[in-house]
């Protein structure tokens, strides 16, 4: 089997390859998805986080012992500008990817991505010495065969960009094994509460140690990240009770869990924890601060009348649309009013890292060799009501010639020919909004077996049209697949308030059958 050379770094690529051509992936073998939960197989929002976004006054201090952060040696070569103070320690947060690698690429103004940050990091904390990066996990949404192979892209590209640790919950958790990817190669994942003969297993640590330095001045920090056992598979990990956990890694690093910590940063991560959790951490005072993932775009930090005062809980966003910068004085270091929160946007301005970039060009060859759409089992496929099928552009054009010439001259004519053009003909996410009837049993396969659903045809708006075919008398023009699968928030931002212009640019009707933007 022929494995792209660039592939010298992600090793899992290849195992993920290796395990999928031997065993052919069949159905019975979507462990996690049996194991966590079946009814949480397409995409899970993690919308558990309800009502968590309540903040205090943060409080500076750190301290922890059982693992050493990055090496600082290792950092990323320093290319960019100043940073807002040189003077200043530096937290850099982000969580709840839900799968985003990157945006689609189908318009200029998309947020987020994973390859356009790295300058970015550099620009506001450019000493490795004075940065804290950390991630809050989520990092997939599902568990199919894409997810579990992209779970190893973000594990290796968070290394790439020097992370110095990663909350993840259970259900990624019990991806490691089948990754086969080497502790070195990967982030410092951490699990606070996880059982301790399941640690060796999965590689993880129960807390992390940094000493940020600014000049000849420097500030502990002391990192822990829980799971909830409320949680779906928690059986598998051995989770055990989060706060006799926190009570026991405290007093390992002589810290009171009921006083303020005093010259050292304390940070809690929730990669997936529900209320009641996060109420309980909150009355915890020797915690700093708090680092959930949220459930809007934007990350966000609110102090209120709490119990204590030097507390903060941050949200980072969801789907790599932002860095959450947390910038801390060091003359202010106890004085958490002093503190500055920059949401740092990550949008198309950022020119990309090509170390990441290449990363996951590996990934999209290795979707190509798996050929995912193309195999019975490889995605996700549905029945059609009734018995119907779709029929293929070709076949529309039989009776509408005229409609169908003018097709062929509009963008969605020749969309699959723009996901060859960027190497992402073989990924299902791209190719099912360039394809008619991807996620169906008679829908898009390849360009080889079905060169007649291939771009967005006529069946991907009109819906299939098998027994139209078979009788043309039977109704057919009225029924509408909605634009939105499509054209969402993320991939059409202005689709929503332009839908009329929209309509204008694929019009190839005479008469009006309907308002069409309603």
């Amino acid at each position: 089997m022929k494995i792209p050379g660039r592939a010298r770094c992600n090793c899992f690529l290849v195992n993920y390859i290796h395990n999928a051509k031997a065993e052919k992936f069949n159905r019975d073998e979507y462990i996690l998805r049996e194991r966590i939960d079946r009814g949480c197989r397409m995409k899970i929002f993690y919308l558990s986080l309800w009502g968590l976004i309540v903040l205090l006054e943060l409080g500076a201090g750190l301290s922890c012992t059982d693992v050493k952060a990055t090496d600082p040696s290792e950092a990323i070569s320093n290319e960019m500008e100043a940073p807002a103070s040189v003077d200043s320690y530096h937290l850099l947060l982000t969580g709840n990817w839900m799968g985003k690698l990157e945006p689609c690429g189908c318009t200029d103004i998309q947020m987020g991505g994973i390859n356009r940050r790295t300058k970015e990091i550099l620009k506001a904390a450019p000493d490795p010495q004075s940065r804290l990066m950390l991630d809050t996990g989520s990092l997939i949404a599902g568990y199919g065969r894409q997810a579990r192979l992209k779970f190893g892209v973000f594990l290796a590209s968070l290394r790439e960009l020097k992370y110095d640790a990663i909350s993840i919950p259970p259900r990624e958790i019990l991806l490691l094994p089948e990754m086969g990817i080497e502790r070195q190669n990967r982030p410092n994942l951490i699990v606070s509460n996880l059982g301790e003969s399941k640690q060796g297993d999965f590689g993880c640590v129960r807390s992390l140690k940094k000493t940020l330095r600014v000049k000849d001045r420097k500030l502990e920090c002391l990192v822990f990240a829980l799971n909830d056992p409320e949680k779906k598979g928690m059986n598998q990990l051995e989770i055990k009770e989060p706060l006799a956990e926190m009570q026991k890694l405290f007093a390992r690093n002589s810290i009171d869990p009921d006083k303020p910590s005093v010259g050292r940063l304390v940070v809690v991560m929730l990669p997936d924890a529900g209320q009641e959790l996060i109420k309980k951490i909150r009355e915890i005072a020797a915690i700093d601060i708090l680092v959930v993932p949220g459930i809007a775009d934007e990350p966000e930090i609110v102090t209120g009348a709490q119990k204590h005062a030097k507390f903060l809980t941050v949200t980072t966003g969801r789907m790599g649309k932002y860095i959450v910068h947390i910038e801390i004085p060091e003359q202010d270091k106890e004085n958490p009013a002093k503190y500055k929160f920059h949401p740092i946007v990550i949008d198309s301005r950022f020119e990309h890292d090509p170390n990441i970039d290449r990363i996951i060009n590996d990934y999209q060859e290795m979707l190509k060799e798996l050929n995912l759409i193309a195999e019975d089992n490889g995605v996700e496929r549905e029945a059609l009501e009734g018995g119907n099928f779709f029929a293929g552009n070709k076949a529309c054009s039989q009776c509408h010639k005229k409609i169908y010439n003018k097709w062929k001259k509009f963008k969605h004519g020749h969309a699959m020919a723009t996901l060859q053009k960027v190497n992402r003909a073989f990924d299902p996410e791209c190719v099912v909004c360039h394809s008619v009837g991807m996620k169906y049993e008679s829908g898009y396969r390849s360009l080889k077996k079905t060169p007649e659903l291939a771009d967005v045809g006529c069946e991907m708006c009109h819906g299939p049209g098998g027994h139209h075919i078979d009788d043309p008398m039977e109704e057919y023009q009225n029924v509408f697949a909605e634009c939105e699968s499509c054209h969402t928030h993320d991939q059409s931002p202005g689709f929503e308030a332009n839908r009329k212009k929209y309509f204008e640019k694929i019009r190839h009707w005479k008469k009006e059958p309907r308002i069409y933007w309603d």
